[in-house]
C-alpha cells in the first residue's frame, strides 16, 4: 500500500475516528505517530513471529512507518 492508496481509503472514512493498529499480544492501540524511514527484507530469520521487513539506516525502499507503541516504550525506529 502506498500513502497515496492510505489517503484515498482514509478519506472515505469519519474524519473524527481513532486510528487503532493490532497490540502486540492482544487489544489494539492508538496510533501516536508517524515517520519516513527506509525498509529492507529482515536479515535476522523467516519465522512467522518476525516481520518480512525491518528499518534500515541508510539503504532499502522508503516508507512509512505507523508507530503504535505506548509513549513510554522506545520504538524499532528510535533504536536504530
Amino acid at each position: 500500500m502506498t500513502v497515496n492508496d492510505l489517503i484515498k481509503k482514509l478519506s472515505e472514512l469519519p474524519h473524527d475516528a481513532m486510528v487503532v493498529v493490532r497490540g502486540y499480544e492482544d487489544g489494539v492501540n492508538e496510533v501516536n505517530s508517524i515517520v519516513e524511514c527506509n525498509v529492507k527484507p529482515f536479515s535476522q530469520g523467516n519465522d512467522w513471529f518476525y516481520g518480512s521487513l525491518e528499518i534500515s539506516k541508510n539503504d532499502g525502499e522508503r516508507a512509512v512507518f505507523i508507530n503504535s507503541t505506548r509513549d513510554s516504550e522506545k520504538t524499532t525506529l528510535e533504536r536504530t
